[in-house]
């Protein structure tokens, strides 16, 4: 990795099914806790001269075309381990929310909002399901047929361990930046004038909603991915989607 800097991996944090040694998540002096150290690419290599390039640095002369490019980070001639860098991590720069009441007439609104900037997602549904060749994506992925594609061809490796579709990479970093709508309710309390005649001093009736909207650019289910464990902040495994809870209610 980077020369210089000292690293403890957190063991078994992992982004597919690879080695016990492929850990993605870091505690390292000068980086937040949980910090991503991967392989930087550059797209694929789309022709024989770009191939030939590529096979020249020790460690890749098996390379073929449609194959996903690393980049040789410090310049040695190698791709190895030395060459993974500093990528961000799962904790957010800041986190941000804000509560809305309104109240007009007879009806009543109230909202709370939550976001987090500054964060970055590492895939690990899409990395899976590009190993067992089951993602969306790789209809268009690289062939002579289909010579322009950024997408990496499947070398038909369900483990990870084929370089196209490592889980040490950058190819599954995304912005994990996100706006929720947490919480919103809406209410309406019928007029003192009508609940005099049906016999009550009060009567509203309201819809809530939980985790109604979500704003981001993640492709993945939920960018909010990690809880309480900084080690696995930022890593999207087997996320299942957050609900939308919907609740109408009566009240007098």
């Amino acid at each position: 990795m980077q020369e210089g800097v000292t690293r403890t991996p957190n063991a078994n944090i992992r982004l597919v099914n690879e080695s016990p040694n492929a850990t993605v998540s870091f505690i390292s002096e000068g980086y937040e806790a949980g910090a991503f150290f991967l392989y930087e690419t550059n797209g694929v290599i789309q022709t024989d001269e770009q191939l030939a390039a590529y096979q020249a640095l020790e460690g890749r002369a098996s390379a073929q075309l449609g194959d996903l490019v690393y980049v040789d980070t410090n310049n040695d001639g190698k791709i190895n381990n030395d060459d993974r860098v500093y990528k961000g991590s799962g904790l957010p720069d800041f986190e941000y929310g804000f509560n809305l009441n309104w109240n007009l007439g007879d009806f009543d609104l109230s909202m709370n909002w939550y976001g987090t900037v500054g964060a970055e997602v590492l895939n690990g549904n899409k990395a899976n399901a590009y190993n067992f060749e089951r993602h969306q994506d790789l209809v268009n992925m690289w062939t002579p047929g289909n010579p322009t594609s950024q997408i990496p061809l499947y070398r038909g490796d369900a483990g990870g361990d084929h370089p196209n579709y490592s889980g040490l990479t950058d190819y599954w970093l995304e912005n994990g930046d996100y706006l929720r709508l947490k919480q919103i309710t809406i209410g309406y309390a019928l007029p003192k004038d009508v609940t005099e005649k049906i016999g009550l001093d009060k009567f509203r009736l309201s819809f809530s909603a939980q985790n109604a909207l979500t704003f981001t650019k993640y492709s993945g289910y939920d960018p909010e991915v990690g809880g309480n464990n900084v080690a696995r902040q930022g890593i999207d495994n087997s996320r299942y989607p957050v609900s939308c809870d919907i609740y109408f209610r009566s009240k007098n």
